[in-house]
């Protein structure tokens, strides 16, 4: 099979008459999950609260789904952040989609005990990618106190989490602390 260029698409498209396209796109839409979150952000910014659940739904599910123990598969997980950022623009969202995953990372292994070194360094990729997300986009002031709690919840895990939890946090952070609170 032949891998076909943007270029291929647009010409394909322009084939197509009005109608043509307009059933080719609901076609589309019907037919791809993303597509249609795509879609129903772009008609109504309103409907990004209720897509962003849904994601948030998933990530929950690889660490606490409804039967057994959660797989905390961050293929998955990092797949699902990356969808949402093709589907959404609101860099607000995107932070909260990545510190809820890091935040369920630390429920697992408070929940369940030390997992594995693997499993933190996931976690702490995580973490500085929501911090650096942050920063680029001028928001880092606004999760000080999600981060700062997010590291307070590893102080009881092994593995050396929490000085790497809050060595990310300070070395990324420290110019949006207030150290007189």
């Amino acid at each position: 099979m032949q891998k076909i260029k943007l270029n291929d698409v647009k010409r394909y498209l322009k084939t197509l008459s009005k109608e043509e396209l307009e059933k080719e796109l609901l076609n589309v839409y019907k037919n791809f999950k993303d597509v249609k979150d795509y879609l129903s952000i772009k008609i109504d910014e309103g409907n990004s609260e209720e897509i962003l659940i849904d994601y948030k739904n998933k990530i929950l599910d690889e660490f606490f789904p409804g039967k057994g123990i959660g797989k905390h598969d961050f293929q998955n997980i990092r797949k699902n952040i990356s969808n949402f950022k093709k589907v959404c623009s609101n860099n607000r969202q995107i932070v909260d989609l990545i510190l809820y995953a890091v935040e369920q990372g630390v429920r697992y292994t408070n929940t369940y005990g030390d997992i594995n070194e693997n499993f933190y360094v996931n976690v702490g990729k995580l973490f500085i990618e929501a911090i650096n997300h942050m920063i680029d986009n001028e928001i880092a002031i606004e999760y000080i106190k999600r981060c700062d709690k997010i590291v307070d919840d590893t102080s009881e895990v092994g593995w050396g989490f929490p000085d790497v939890m809050d060595e990310i946090f300070i070395e990324n952070l420290s110019d949006y602390i207030d150290f007189e609170e």
